[in-house]
């Protein structure tokens, strides 16, 4: 496992099987190799597939969220497991709550903390925050489809 690998150098679209315009993501921050935690970012623009009247909608926290999960997956099967990207599908969303919707011109931290995972199905804690508040929080279900 090489602990030295810088995040900024990632090109995010190796990590993830969307790609544009349905990417939510821009950058993987962080990631954390003993919990398996990571930490993304996004800015939002006027182009965004999920933004209306200057916002970023509901569907785009959750695409977020979701592609956060899938870069989550993807670090893990190609710097650990050196396998490929793998597609996962959102199984299920639990005390999701939206606090405050994000701006155009804005960029979101995205924070997802996988609480268990068995047999392909993941739970994560996740957290989107803006300027340091958290705008949305809860948990998201995902199961990783295996291609091998």
């Amino acid at each position: 496992m090489n602990n030295d690998i810088i995040f900024s150098d990632i090109k995010i679209t190796d990590l993830i099987p969307q790609r544009p315009p349905f990417v939510f993501v821009d950058h993987l921050l962080d990631f954390n190799y003993e919990t398996y935690a990571c930490k993304t970012s996004f800015l939002i623009t006027e182009n965004n597939l999920f933004v209306e009247k200057d916002r970023l909608l509901e569907a785009g926290l959750i695409e977020n969220i979701a592609q956060t999960c899938a870069t989550q997956i993807g670090f893990v099967n190609k710097y650990i497991l050196k396998k490929g990207i793998h597609i996962g599908f959102i199984c299920g969303i639990k005390n999701m709550k939206i606090y405050n919707f994000a701006l155009v011109g804005e960029c979101l931290e995205t924070s997802i903390e996988i609480l268990t995972e068995f047999a392909g199905m993941k739970i994560a804690r996740c957290s989107v925050s803006v300027d340091n508040v958290i705008i949305a929080d809860g948990e998201m279900k995902i199961a990783e489809k295996y291609d091998e």
